[in-house]
């Protein structure tokens, strides 16, 4: 899993039979969260695989940190 520094663009390297996948998402506005147990400045860590969803789909514990892509999406359905 690789992040860009602006953390609006994510990459996933997956191994399956037959070879590797890579997976990339660009967000039109907002920022991917982070995982709570690393701090703002961490270069790596390890997650879990619920982290991982929670991150690509804009999925916030705390419901008072609403990200400013999910508020977009809100109004977009209106």
């Amino acid at each position: 899993i690789f992040m860009n520094k602006a953390r609006n663009r994510i990459k996933l390297l997956h191994w399956e039979p037959g070879g590797m996948v890579l997976y990339s998402k660009l967000l039109e506005a907002g920022t991917f969260g982070q995982p709570s147990h690393m701090g703002k400045e961490a270069i790596s860590g390890s997650i879990e695989w619920r982290d991982l969803v929670l991150i690509v789909e804009g999925i916030i514990e705390n419901p008072d940190s609403r990200r400013q892509r999910l508020e977009t999406l809100k109004k977009l359905r209106k």
